[in-house]
């Protein structure tokens, strides 16, 4: 009787085992398809310095959208129609091509596209002509602030500068060469794109590659 217990027993934590893989598996599985399913161009709201509480546009594009810079980006969460709360953008100071020094805050008056870049990064390059067409169009309405992250060694001024001479785009280009902006803005992946009204309010903000439905919703924010 205590040996038929004992197989019983056994029995029972086999089956338990089996049916805990099944779903396991099947949890996986359905995770996958639903990943595959979801779309990403939705608005967040978050706020610029903590990006797990203010707003946020993710990439639409299936190819891998990110490229990490010293980390993985903080998870956003709360997916919302549009921003319920905007946070003064904090102001740092970049360098032009020429090597002057400019503020984010001397944009104030006009609303802002603040994108985060690098020569070494694809999502980057990805989006890129969407940045420049939107530039060529609004740039007398718009300022588009797009900041290279010149940490001196992946990336130096030099090979900033020499893929944008090589590229035919006409947006200007600034150098975060002290690492500000990006620790500011708690930049741990490229691309990211921040949607700042003409009062310096950061109404939005993107982790990944946008593409051009994205990039005009965020504008849609700041353009009133």
């Amino acid at each position: 009787y205590v040996t038929g217990a004992i197989m019983n027993s056994k029995v029972k934590l086999i089956i338990i085992a089996i049916l805990t893989v099944a779903l396991l598996v099947g949890a996986t599985l359905l995770y996958k398809n639903l990943s595959k399913s979801v779309t990403s161009k939705q608005l967040v709201s978050s706020a610029p310095v903590t990006p797990t509480s203010d707003s946020t546009v993710e990439p639409t594009l299936k190819e891998k959208t990110v490229c990490a810079v010293e980390s993985e980006p903080s998870e956003s969460d709360k997916p919302q129609d549009a921003p319920t709360a905007s946070t003064l953008a904090p102001d740092f100071t970049v360098y032009d091509a020429s090597g002057k020094a400019v503020k984010l805050s001397d944009f104030r008056g006009k609303p802002v596209v603040l994108n985060f870049w690098a020569s070494w990064c694809p999502p980057c390059k990805m989006e890129m002509p969407d940045f420049d067409a939107k530039y060529k169009e609004l740039k007398d309405k718009v300022h588009f602030v797009m900041v290279n992250a010149t940490d001196g060694q992946r990336e130096t001024v030099e090979t900033a500068k020499a893929f944008y001479e090589q590229s035919t785009y006409s947006f200007p280009i600034y150098f975060d060469k002290d690492q500000i902006a990006s620790y500011t803005y708690n930049v741990s992946s490229l691309p990211q794109t921040f949607f700042i009204d003409k009062d310096g309010n950061a109404l939005a903000y993107a982790i990944g590659t946008i593409d051009s439905q994205t990039l005009e919703k965020g504008l849609s924010y700041i353009c009133k």
